[in-house]
């Protein structure tokens, strides 16, 4: 019991602080408690490590800290490409390892033998193909015929020069700092496919976003169904235990044959849980992209209002 309560509560946690980092700044949750963590994750703890570690060390040591920072916090990187296949790859490797062997089952066809690779292909697909897609680079050649794709508002978008560019600033574009381009209709830069997210690419982006969902709501279902069907080999339904409180023998309640399977099962078990977490929280996100897409607006435009 306490393992399930500990790796729940863990992945949990993991899962509420890529909710922050991922939803804090749009606008339902910049000004809230969301928005504040947000901050103080990726801004106020960020500035007292780096004035904390000035005041400890010095030279050598401190430039090549601060040369550290300014590549991972300014300059486009890979690192969280390099955590998100990470994970990726890792979780499919315990999942063959751990589940594969159980595949088919009582409550799992052969159907899956043939889904689960095609799953597997179609997630890392959609990542490259998001890595890789070009979001709607402006340049000088095409700057013209972006200009004319959308008109300007006069609120948040005005006629006016890329000061970077030193070109006309379509309409809703965006120059990126870090891609060090103007990109037409930006939504945002994402860290986790490591380009930007625009006109060009934005529905690759989605795509990316609903291949990792799928992976993971069907990961937790086949690990689920996997349970089931080790449940029933162990014939846990006529299972009896002494209870704690009275020391007779009572029937195992579903809770207590959960916790049991975990306990035999852990790393399977810490992975359908994972799965279904990373899940959710990409789902939330998901959804909030297609609430955006629904009011014609992007995330962009929705941070400044």
């Amino acid at each position: 019991m306490d393992f399930f309560i500990g790796i729940t509560l863990y992945l949990a946690v993991l899962c509420f602080f890529i909710f922050v980092l991922i939803m804090g700044p749009s606008s339902h949750f910049r000004n809230g408690p969301i928005g504040k963590l947000n901050h103080f994750f990726t801004v106020t703890l960020i500035e007292w490590i780096g004035h904390s570690y000035r005041k400890v060390c010095e030279g050598r040591t401190t430039e090549t800290c601060d040369r550290l920072c300014v590549y991972f916090m300014e300059k486009k990187n890979p690192v969280l490409v390099i955590v998100y296949l990470t994970l990726l790859t890792g979780s499919i490797l315990l999942f063959y390892i751990t589940a594969w062997p159980n595949i088919p089952g009582h409550y799992l066809s052969d159907v899956h033998k043939y889904l689960v690779p095609i799953v597997i292909f179609f997630t890392y697909a959609s990542f490259f193909i998001a890595c890789k897609s070009d979001p709607g680079k402006v340049t000088r050649e095409n700057v013209i015929k972006a200009c004319k794709m959308f008109e300007y508002d006069f609120l948040i978008f005005e006629p006016k020069e890329c000061k970077t560019c030193l070109f006309l600033k379509p309409a809703r574009s965006k120059h990126c700092s870090l891609c060090e381009m103007c990109v037409a209709k930006s939504d945002h830069h994402c860290s986790w496919i490591n380009n930007c997210v625009g006109l060009k690419n934005y529905r690759y982006f989605l795509l990316f976003l609903y291949a990792t969902i799928q992976i993971c709501f069907y990961g937790a279902y086949l690990i689920y169904h996997i349970f089931l069907d080790i449940a029933k080999k162990m014939n846990l339904a006529e299972a009896w235990i002494t209870s704690i409180q009275t020391g007779r023998k009572v029937k195992i309640s579903t809770y207590q044959a959960a916790l049991f399977l975990i306990h035999h099962e852990r790393v399977l078990g810490a992975l359908g849980i994972f799965a279904l977490l990373v899940g959710l929280v990409i789902l939330i996100f998901f959804c909030y992209q297609l609430s955006l897409v629904y009011n014609g607006t992007t995330a962009n435009e929705a941070f400044k209002w």
